[in-house]
């Protein structure tokens, strides 16, 4: 093969319960006898996302509301489905990133060249008809991009890495839990009793044994599924608003890159004790333009400008208090300030520093799609996250 990717076959034979065709897919084409954890740790599986199990009981809702809707797109003004280019355009920038974010979570880079740059095509296709789109490269090539899963007693799949993304796909229209996934088995400790691979998994940072409230649960209180737990589906990951929260201080608060495992919900609950969310107006029945107000930094004294209980000024609340930190002040773990990214917020910081590009993304997080000359340009995460309709609207078509 071409491309890095060892698909496991016989032994694992259970896993892979997916239908014979696709592109972005491949057939088990390796017997693999040995399956210690040497021998299995590193391959690659196709698999559904049914077949998956969290290890975390919840994740930010708002984070996946804003993930999907920038695949919705949010409200798109007439003059621009009046005009093809821009019709193309904001589609480029919405629907077609939905299938870009797919290839590159299977290792593939991303959409390949010249694919689904047309209506016919970008409206026929669907993540969980993968012969419906063409990924750059084959599955797998890109290791590292590859979401990541322990195998456990009983052989059942654990994913220790992409709750967000997995549950965006598992949430879409087209998505659902037959969506296929390729991911990397990290481990295999499936020859362990229940109580020593909990533990095990505790031990290396492979689970988050925390509701959406940040009150400890047994292994058996986790959700059984990805996708989002609504009051009609109980069953799924629990909403942590204060996660939520730091991810939207992302580049803000914090830099998120190269961070250890279950960093954004240390300082989640850091967070919890500091600042309280519900003197914010961050969900109905406050109107979307008080949600998405404004929120500002002073250049020369950091202080705090326009709104004051928006969305944005949580975040901006938020990351004024994680900048306040000394870089050796512990946030949770035994890991520092600096340790999980804290960006150290300067007043009267020139034009280039961590400082100023802080405050632009403060800035950004709230602008709309669209430009005052009507020109489709891409939202700030937070206005995706609230324009997004939690009932799938039609894709929009041209007229």
């Amino acid at each position: 093969m071409t491309a890095p990717l060892r698909i496991l076959a016989a032994s694992l034979a259970a896993f892979l319960m997916l239908a014979s065709s696709g592109a972005g897919s491949t057939e088990p084409t390796q017997q693999v006898r040995d399956t210690s954890p040497s021998r299995l740790s590193g391959n690659i599986l196709q698999v559904r996302l049914s077949k998956l199990r969290p290890t975390q009981g919840a994740v930010g809702h708002d984070q996946i509301h804003a993930i999907l809707g920038r695949w919705q797109g949010g409200p798109m003004p007439a003059t621009r489905q009046d005009d093809p280019d821009l019709f193309m355009r904001y589609l480029g920038q919405t629907l077609r990133k939905k299938f870009d974010d797919y290839c590159a979570a299977n290792g593939q880079s991303g959409l390949a060249t010249g694919t689904l740059e047309d209506l016919d095509t970008l409206y026929a296709a669907r993540i969980d008809t993968p012969t419906s789109f063409t990924c750059t490269d084959a599955p797998g090539t890109h290791t590292a991009a590859l979401k990541t899963v322990i195998i456990g007693p009983g052989n059942v799949l654990y994913l220790t890495d992409g709750h967000h993304t997995f549950t965006s796909f598992y949430e879409t229209r087209d998505g659902g839990p037959d969506v296929a996934v390729h991911v990397r088995i990290d481990a295999d400790y499936s020859h362990l009793d229940d109580a020593t691979f909990w533990s095990r998994m505790v031990a290396e940072r492979k689970a988050w044994l925390r509701d959406g409230h940040n009150v400890p649960i047994a292994p058996n209180r986790l959700p059984t599924r990805l996708g989002l737990a609504t009051p009609e589906q109980p069953d799924g990951l629990q909403d942590d608003p204060y996660r939520s929260l730091v991810y939207f201080a992302r580049r803000i608060g914090y830099d998120n890159e190269g961070l250890p495992e279950f960093a954004e919900f240390m300082w989640a609950d850091w967070l919890r004790p500091r600042l309280n969310l519900s003197r914010y107006r961050t969900s109905p029945p406050a109107a979307p333009d008080t949600i998405l107000a404004p929120a500002d930094l002073s250049k020369r004294h950091l202080a705090p400008e326009g709104s004051h209980d928006s969305y944005a000024a949580a975040v901006r609340d938020a990351a004024l208090l994680m900048s306040a930190q000394p870089d050796d002040a512990p946030v949770a773990a035994g890991y520092t300030a600096t340790e999980l990214g804290r960006i150290h917020l300067q007043p009267d910081a020139p034009a280039d520093s961590p400082t100023s590009r802080a405050r632009r993304n403060l800035i950004e997080l709230t602008r709309s799609n669209t430009r005052p000359d009507d020109t489709p340009r891409t939202a700030g995460r937070l206005w995706y996250a609230v324009m997004y309709q939690p009932v799938s609207q039609p894709t929009p078509q041209q007229p």
